[in-house]
């Protein structure tokens, strides 16, 4: 009697085990089957069903049990924040076709894109900032290679920020990187707050791009130093302009400017020396405004030479 009821429990046991078997099997055929017919379009309608809640039930305990397949999709390269122009559509650069026909300046605003009064303080630092991160970004994607320049170059130096009373800020690149970064930007459709400006004509050679904020006028300038050997010429200088060694310029490095990071020449001391003559100091005039602690020489952001 014994031997009689383990037999029949081990019989009982293995045709249960064989039924929940053959009920998962026919619960992935049917989830099978329904995916055919919605790749094919037949027209399958899901239903609420009790058969199609187990169907969907079964699924999920033999996923839990399996380990999950492998995705097939691709992994997509992170997208420019700027989209790409198509047909007809504006691009983010406009040329001029005479001199000053976009870039002519009043008041420290470009006089085709200034609206409403003249702001002051935080307003025109925040421009400031959106113009200086928007050209970065650009001219990093367009791999070509820049420096703060000028006012914007003392200010990482002196208050690794803006200078609370700059008109403006400046960048430099190499003039013979020109041609391929215009190639670059023709890429990018009109952007709604921003417009780069091929100048032509009289000091095209000197600032051959201004880069406007639309909503206000104020801009930065774009200088060009024009290689000769070992030296970059400035021509915001005399004649025959501004010698600045090259390998003092660039490659370029990361640098602090206010909540941002720039890019500053390798040897910001040597360059400024020369666009100023030697006079890092605050001018007498606004020594009142220079509340903050000031600085002699730039913050690097690390110690590696910046890489596009």
């Amino acid at each position: 009697m014994e031997m009689f009821r383990l037999f029949v429990a081990f019989f009982l046991g293995f045709a249960v085990n064989a039924l929940l078997c053959g009920l998962a099997g026919k619960s992935v055929f049917v989830e099978n089957e329904v995916s055919s017919r919605r790749s094919r379009g037949d027209g399958f309608r899901d239903s609420n069903r009790p058969r199609d809640i187990i169907v969907r039930a079964n699924l999920t305990l033999l996923s839990v049990a399996q380990p999950p397949a492998k995705s097939s999709s691709k992994i997509v390269a992170k997208s420019h924040p700027h989209e790409i122009r198509r047909g007809a559509e504006k691009a983010i650069i406009v040329k001029e076709t005479h001199h000053d026909e976009l870039s002519l300046s009043r008041a420290h605003r470009l006089v085709k894109y200034s609206k409403g009064p003249a702001l002051h303080g935080q307003q025109v630092i925040n421009i400031f900032h959106m113009l200086l991160d928007h050209t970065h970004n650009f001219l990093s994607h367009c791999k070509t290679d820049y420096v703060v320049h000028r006012g914007t170059l003392m200010g990482a130096w002196r208050h690794h920020g803006i200078i609370p009373w700059d008109i403006d800020v400046d960048v430099m690149i190499n003039f013979k990187s020109l041609p391929p970064l215009l190639k670059c930007l023709a890429k990018y459709k009109e952007h709604e707050q921003v417009h780069w400006i091929a100048r032509h004509g009289l000091h095209s050679d000197i600032i051959p791009l201004k880069i406007v904020d639309r909503n206000s006028g104020y801009y930065l300038d774009v200088y060009g130093c024009h290689e000769q050997g070992t030296l970059c010429l400035d021509r915001f200088g005399k004649p025959p302009g501004d010698p600045y060694v090259l390998s003092d310029l660039f490659p370029s490095r990361g640098c602090v400017f206010d909540h941002l990071v720039v890019n500053c020449p390798q040897k910001p001391k040597s360059v400024l020396t020369i666009a100023y003559r030697g006079d890092l100091a605050v001018p007498h005039k606004f020594i009142p405004q220079a509340t903050k602690k000031l600085f002699s020489d730039v913050l690097w952001a690390n110690n590696k030479t910046t890489v596009f």
